[in-house]
């Protein structure tokens, strides 16, 4: 689960530019100390405590100005005061609905801040806004991927504690004799990935994005060079659209590749009338078996 994690942390840092703002000398030198080109100018340098003190200098004047208050808010995440900066820009989509770039940035400032179903609406509604803005993609991709690390993460300690209460309420069963068997995850992988293949179309019938999610591999490599975060929104893009889900999943053929490698193909219906062959990798993670690549099978499509 490391690399959700690092794409995490990378979110933090993907807080956007505020609204156009004329562009002084850079080094803050030759700009009036309360004008919004010398706010500016303090952010670009680097020096978002200096862009703090100047947004606040000219608030004093000015003390409703959108686009100030807006910089100013960009310079506090800078300084790493999210709780203050989610503030300010709570405020300020609730007057500017309309702005995806208010939008996208109240989402990056929840997902700081842990709040990942509210970061998520967000950025949806951002998206919405500025269906073709690749930065607000990123920014949910990203998002997607922390709350499935969670929804992992606490399936995990679940399952955990299950067993243990399991464990405590049946001791004798430690006792009883029984010959040894291989575990079904290494003696029967065929019948687990086929379970996999499963469950995951039945999440996505269900529209159950997070049970879908899971059956990915944290190294999944997405087809045609998308990156993992533009997959991720495009795919949920798929889930919300109208319409049915495809059909069931049927013939799987699973091959074993190597211990803890698969290969598996699969019929399922889609929704122009035909049966499309899919071919899928896997690989063993904690037991579970996850999926790495996905393709169309080279034997195409078929009609049902």
């Amino acid at each position: 689960m490391g690399s959700r994690s690092a794409r995490f942390v990378l979110l933090a840092g993907l807080l956007a530019s505020g609204p156009a703002v004329a562009q002084g000398d850079q080094s803050g030198q030759n700009v009036e100390s309360g004008s919004i080109e010398s706010i500016h100018a303090a952010l670009e340098t680097g020096n978002a405590g200096l862009a703090v003190q100047r947004a606040d200098q000219r608030l004093a004047e000015h003390d409703n100005e959108a686009q100030t208050r807006f910089l100013k808010a960009s310079a506090l995440a800078a300084t790493g005061a999210n709780a203050a900066a989610l503030s300010i820009v709570s405020r300020l989509r609730a007057e500017y609905p309309e702005r995806a770039d208010i939008a996208n940035n109240l989402g990056v400032l929840l997902a700081r801040t842990g709040q990942l179903a509210d970061a998520r609406a967000a950025l949806e509604d951002a998206s919405t806004l500025a269906p073709d803005d690749t930065a607000i993609k990123r920014n949910l991709g990203d998002v997607y991927l922390a709350l499935a690390q969670r929804a992992y993460t606490a399936a995990g300690s679940e399952g955990a504690e299950r067993r243990a209460r399991l464990g405590d309420m049946l001791p004798a069963l430690d006792d009883v004799g029984r010959p040894a068997v291989e575990s079904p995850a290494v003696s029967r992988p065929q019948a687990a990935i086929a379970d996999v293949l499963r469950d995951r179309a039945a999440a996505r019938a269900n529209r159950d994005f997070q049970a879908w999610l899971a059956s990915y591999s944290d190294d999944f490599t997405p087809a045609n060079g998308q990156s993992r975060a533009e997959w991720l929104s495009a795919a949920r893009e798929i889930f919300d659209a109208p319409g049915q889900p495809a059909g069931p999943i049927r013939d799987i053929q699973v091959a074993i590749d190597a211990p803890g490698r698969a290969r598996a193909t699969y019929r399922q219906p889609d929704d122009a009338g035909g049966v499309a062959r899919r071919a899928a990798s896997f690989v063993q993670e904690d037991g579970q078996w996850r999926m790495v690549s996905q393709r169309a099978s080279a034997l195409g499509l078929e009609t049902r």
